[in-house]
């Protein structure tokens, strides 16, 4: 596909699926994060925030050089150039475990709206979640309204109601090894309960103005 089609593709969507090469540092990625699965009740690397949710207490481009390197062979700041037409940079990292959870640990949101009040960054910026599948579920772990990024109301259930007439926008992100999902922020999503303990490892890109609501990001800014 053509760099102005993908654009133009993910301007319409609101977000893009791609793949990882298959590494050695992949890898490795992996089977850290399945070692750290064991681990989340410890105290001294994790902490609890939220019921059942688990963030790595340090950020993971700091805590280990491996969650840079992936990002880093796999070109993903030329990607989201490509995506963008913007100069982004990586703002932070979090490494995160949902432990089993019979309901949706956050429901439909956007990360960036405003209705009474603004939540998170504004103006959006852009997400790479990876959900890598260590336990062998192959699982539905996020949902996401497909162009929901281009409208929106004040009233945050009217926002919902119209997209709820519209099944065929709601698509589901599978939990993979090798995929990862590129989103911009103001896009309906909401993350799905699972029946084991599901990671997903994220990074926020945002412009260099913005760069200010990210504190401690020249760690992993000087390791791009």
């Amino acid at each position: 596909m053509q760099t102005t089609e993908q654009a133009l593709e993910f301007f319409k969507k609101g977000y893009y699926v791609g793949e990882f090469k298959k590494t050695k540092n992949l890898e490795k990625v992996i089977h850290l994060i399945k070692e750290l699965a064991n681990q989340f009740n410890d105290r001294n690397l994790f902490k609890c925030k939220y019921n059942s949710v688990f963030d790595l207490a340090t950020e993971p481009g700091e805590f280990n050089d491996l969650f840079i390197e992936i990002i880093k062979e796999n070109n993903i700041l030329d990607l989201l150039k490509t995506l963008t037409y913007q100069d982004l940079v990586l703002g932070s990292t979090q490494l995160r475990y949902v432990n089993k959870r019979e309901n949706s640990y956050v429901n439909w949101h956007r990360d960036s709206y405003f209705y009474k009040t603004t939540t998170g960054n504004f103006p959006p910026i852009y997400k790479l979640i990876y959900y890598p599948d260590i336990n062998g579920e192959d699982t539905n772990i996020m949902k996401l309204i497909e162009s929901s990024t281009l409208k929106y109301s004040n009233n945050k259930y009217i926002d919902l109601l119209k997209f709820f007439l519209r099944p065929d926008l709601i698509k589901s992100i599978k939990s993979s090894n090798y995929k990862f999902v590129i989103f911009n922020t103001f896009i309906f999503h909401k993350a799905l309960s699972s029946k084991v303990v599901s990671p997903r490892l994220i990074y926020s890109f945002c412009t260099g103005a913005q760069l200010e609501f990210y504190k401690g990001h020249e760690v992993v800014q000087n390791k791009l």
